[in-house]
Order: C-alpha cells, then sequence, then structure tokens
C-alpha cells in the first residue's frame, strides 16, 4: 500500500499545497488500485503530479467542507467533457447527501447533478475497493484504510486536535495502538 499526500493544507489551499487529498495505491496482483481520500480545494491540479486523475477508482469524501470535496466539481467537468469522451462514472462515497450538495457547487440541477458521472453512495460503514477495505469510525472522525489481507493500515484523523494526522499502524498493533508512526503532513 502506497500513500500519497497530495494535499494537507487546513481550510484552504495554501501557496504549497492544496486542502485534503490523499492518494492511496495497492496492487492485487492483476492491476493498481486506486483510491482518493478527499479531494478538496486545490487537489485536482495537484494530482495531476502524481497520477493520472481519470486512472483513479473510487473516492471518498470524509465531510462535505470545501477543503474535503470542493475540486469534485473541477472532476465532474474532466469527467463529463474530456477531450477522448466521456469516462465511465466511478463510486464517490461520502455522507448523506453528497450528490446533491456537489450538484449545488456547481450550480447544477440536482436531476440529473453529477449521477452520470459518478455513482454517489452514502458512505456510513466499511466499503471494499479492490484490494481496500476503507472504515470510517463514526463519533472519532477518524477513517482506517486496510488492504483486505493487512499487513498495515493507515488512519486518518479529522479531529481538531489531531488535525490531518496519518498514523501508520502495524497489523501487531491493530486495531488498538499506533505502533509506526505519525505524520503531520
Amino acid at each position: 500500500m502506497r500513500l500519497t499526500i497530495v494535499g494537507s493544507s487546513g481550510s484552504y489551499p495554501g501557496p504549497d499545497s492544496p486542502a485534503r487529498c490523499y492518494l492511496l495505491e495497492a496492487d492485487d496482483g492483476d492491476r493498481t488500485w486506486r483510491v482518493l481520500l478527499d479531494l478538496g480545494s486545490g487537489a485536482l491540479g495537484a494530482l495531476h503530479k502524481y497520477v493520472d486523475p481519470l486512472v483513479v477508482d473510487a473516492v471518498l469524501l470524509s465531510h462535505l467542507h470545501a477543503d474535503h470535496c470542493l475540486d469534485l466539481t473541477g472532476y465532474y467537468v474532466m469527467r463529463k467533457y474530456h477531450p477522448t469522451g466521456a469516462q465511465p462514472r466511478i463510486p464517490v462515497y461520502g455522507p448523506e447527501g453528497t450528490a446533491d450538495r456537489m450538484a449545488r457547487a456547481y450550480d447544477l440541477d440536482l436531476d440529473p447533478g453529477m449521477h452520470q458521472e459518478f455513482d454517489f453512495r452514502d458512505w456510513a460503514g466499511p466499503v471494499e475497493i479492490g484490494p481496500f477495505t476503507v472504515t470510517p469510525i463514526p463519533g472519532i472522525s477518524t477513517t482506517t484504510i486496510r488492504p483486505k489481507a493487512p499487513t498495515s493500515a493507515i488512519g486518518i484523523s479529522r479531529r481538531q486536535k489531531w488535525y490531518g494526522t496519518l498514523a501508520v499502524i502495524s497489523r501487531a498493533a491493530m486495531p488498538s495502538t499506533v505502533h509506526t508512526a505519525c505524520f503531520t503532513k
């Protein structure tokens, strides 16, 4: 499993970093799977430095503040009007109401909104995307990402005290203890 911090600025993009966006990649033997956790302001442009955004398999939005989701509107334009043609739908997991919030952010009618580009799904429990199992942990504003046969996991917290903290957790330490390292960027 590889983690790339595409953006880690606070409530708005800064001169050296877009707002929140984490790219997770893992190989399953047949292909590389790519998942975005959050796609905050300024992140779509920066994502091009690391991967072609059209090869992303899914987007997971932790919540609907602009610094975590607003570049989904640009991603919508890219997928709908790409020079090679409209791109296949991909899943977007988020809180209830994500599809309507994103349509309003781009001043679209709610129907069809962005439903032709994205398969919006409420994210209330664990989801499996390729080799990943991604679990939102209610009440403590944390997300845990694990490969299906985990040797490690990544915990991403948005608690103000640990805002943007990433924790890499060894299999031996799961699920209770942060073992290996914490990063603030």
